[in-house]
């Protein structure tokens, strides 16, 4: 917390230097004792935007922002207080004191200095690169160049270029101070694990920094270029994920386009960077990418710091399509509305903008974006249409109105389908209805269920750790402490059906109760409740292989086993090996081809692996009691192991009720 010297220190400068502070965002034109401009926050060509240094107070008469200097940065950049004050103290020099961080604390934002300043050096030796090495003239800026990008626009992105050296930047940065710990800890050096010396993580690669909100680098993206690119799926490589990288929280540009989407309330998702950079140059500024990996809830909730209307110009293969129609539920679920755009045939953002200018993209938005019932209805014309594959769509469009919050908005988008495809709108209110309906359910039922998993985890985080030690110790027995961590056996036959899924299906869309998503995705987010994949290292290692893939859509069984560590690659043979038609599937009766039901077989393999782990809890948790009642603990600690026995028990009923009779035989 900042001490109330520092925030009227800052305020007070601030405000004095608020003409400063507003004319670096917007042009002012001296008016008699104030200054006027036109509004930062909406679009208008009559400037109503007034500046009163006297007053230390900007005001639009349009939309009725303003405020302070702090007011100011906060409405435009889109953060909080306290990130504004930090902002306009570093931009005036002033000491920042705040409470009393712990040593820990100290160390943490020490370490993220570190790291911040260790990302800007790269950055800049990138930059520095591009023009001033030979390799980076003859290979990055020619590469620029030929894809029309102009040099003000590769400024205005900070793009650069990796020489294709082992150690280049890695031998620099020591050089100039930086430690190597910080190098591998910001993803920017990896580790030979065969040879033991360490590498730069990106070599002969265009490089695409990816910057925060605020316009800090936290990553990069590098695209190679030569001829090593020919049959190679990953030409762009990502940053791993670091203390100032998640990359399902951040998308490419932002920091580029916010001011611009909030000013137009309105925001292009394209797929790639290149996609953004040259609308950007087209004069499409709002525009953000999603860097090549699939939408997130949090990367929505970014977008929707800015503004609550999105339009998506995802590529028209089948893999775009499918991405799209995801988006769109992930959008809706965050109550914004959401517009889908087509663009010709042969066509994506990059190389029409370069074939027309701004305004003719503009004008194209205007009159062939649609709204998601549209979109979806016209996916139905596109295909074969028989009565089937219709419902079914229909079904889905009725799936994504049901996320929409606002009833008037949802009644009107169900009249929308209505005239789009012919069914009464009372057929359609019943089905949206019954949707609704198992959509409460189903929320309550998660509601339950994560509070008993949470209850239970807390118990077990409360389990007495060394109890049965000390107390065998008093009667001078020996007894063995149970792992602190609940293993699954590898070879396990649910494990390694999930696995064999996750393998061989990864983009495969599957229905589950959690909506409409990749068979990647839904065993992911399933593992990662339950913590599965810190009980599998085997598991732990295809997942990491998968989430280093910088084009998930490129990923099959042949990208695992080239891209798998090497001793993996006998365990995956193995697993690959297993019949199609395991006993999960075997006992269904009639064989059906599995591609075709993977909506039941991918969740039910998931739940026979976590009815797996909760009996393996379940024995660790009994063989704990039983320690504990030979080494003479007191009743209190036994109840707190009996209750967690009983919640395993509870959660282990519920999830028996979704599995109905269960179907592996062990």
């Amino acid at each position: 917390m900042f001490s109330r010297k520092t925030i009227d220190l800052v305020t007070e400068t601030a405000n004095s230097h608020l003409v400063d502070i507003v004319g670096e965002r917007v042009e002012l034109h001296k008016s008699g004792g104030s200054y006027k401009g036109c509004c930062p926050f909406h679009t208008e060509k009559t400037p109503s935007f007034i500046v009163t240094p006297s007053k230390g107070m900007c005001y639009c008469f349009g939309c009725h922002k303003g405020g302070n200097a702090v007011k100011f940065i906060m409405e435009l950049d889109k953060v909080s207080f306290p990130e504004a004050i930090r902002y306009l103290a570093g931009k005036y020099g002033i000491e920042v004191e705040e409470t009393r961080p712990t040593p820990e604390q100290e160390q943490q934002n020490r370490d993220l200095d570190n790291l911040y300043a260790l990302m800007e050096y790269a950055a800049r030796a990138y930059q520095s690169n591009l023009t001033d090495h030979g390799e980076g003239e003859a290979m990055g800026l020619s590469y620029l160049r030929h894809r029309g990008i102009r040099d003000d626009v590769v400024q205005a992105f900070r793009l650069g270029y990796a020489v294709n050296a082992w150690d280049g930047l890695m031998k620099k940065a020591l050089a100039d101070g930086f430690r190597e710990e910080y190098l591998m800890r910001a993803g920017l050096v990896k580790l030979n694990e065969e040879k033991g010396g360490k590498y730069d993580t990106f070599r002969g690669r265009v490089m695409f920094p990816i910057l925060s909100p605020n316009g800090k680098v936290i990553a990069f993206s590098g695209r190679l270029l030569d001829e090593r690119t020919k049959g190679v799926a990953a030409k762009y490589i990502n940053s791993p994920e670091t203390e100032l990288f998640d990359k399902s929280k951040i998308v490419f540009g932002i920091y580029q386009a916010k001011q611009e989407m909030a000013r137009k309330d309105k925001c292009f998702l394209v797929e790639g960077p290149i996609d953004a950079i040259s609308m950007h140059q087209a004069g499409i500024v709002n525009v953000v990418a999603t860097n090549g990996t699939a939408l997130t809830t949090e990367q929505v909730k970014l977008i929707k710091r800015f503004t609550s209307n999105v339009t998506v110009l995802y590529d028209g293969d089948s893999a775009g399509v499918k991405s799209a129609v995801r988006a769109i539920d992930l959008f809706l679920q965050e109550g914004m509305n959401v517009s889908l755009l087509l663009l010709p045939d042969d066509d994506d953002p990059d190389s029409y903008v370069r074939k027309h200018p701004g305004d003719e993209f503009l004008e194209y938005v205007g009159t062939h974006e649609t709204d998601f019932v549209t979109y979806k209805v016209n996916a139905i014309r596109s295909g074969n249409g028989d009565v089937s594959s219709t419902t079914q769509a229909i079904h889905s469009i009725l799936a994504s109105i049901a996320l929409i919050q606002d009833a008037v908005q949802r009644d009107l988008f169900l009249d929308r389908c209505h005239e789009l495809t012919g069914v009464s709108k009372e057929s359609l209110q019943s089905e949206l209805q019954k949707v609704l309906s198992s959509n409460v359910r189903t929320a309550q039922e998660r509601a339950i269920q994560s509070q008993r998993y949470a209850q239970m985890q807390q118990g077990m985080a409360q389990q007495p750790q060394a109890g049965p030690l000390s107390y065998a110790a008093q009667n001078g027995q020996q007894v063995q402490q149970p792992q602190q961590e609940t293993a699954l056996d590898a070879n396990d036959v649910a494990f390694k059906e999930v696995i064999r899924f996750f393998m061989t299906y990864p983009q495969s869309h599957i229905k589950t109760d959690k909506g409409d998503m990749t068979v990647a995705e839904f065993i992911l987010s399933s593992l990662q409740g339950d913590n599965l994949r810190s009980r599998v290292p085997a598991l732990n290692k295809v997942v990491q292989c998968y989430v280093d893939a910088p084009d998930k859509t490129t990923v099959d069984t042949s990208y695992f086993m080239n891209h798998a560590e090497a001793d993996m690659t006998p365990y995956l043979a193995s697993v690959l090996t297993r019949p199609k038609l395991s006993n999960i599937h075997g006992r269904h009766g009639a064989v059906v081809p599995e591609e075709q039901s993977l909506d039941e077989f991918v969740p039910r393999s998931v739940k026979e692996l976590q009815w797996g782990l909760l009996e393996k809890l379940n024995g660790d948790q009994l063989a704990l009691l039983k320690q504990l009642e030979e080494g003479g603990a007191s009743e209190e600690e036994q109840d707190k192991i009996m209750k967690e026995v009983m919640l395993l028990g509870e959660v282990k009923v519920a999830l028996s009720k979704e599995m109905g009779e269960r179907a592996i035989t062990r």
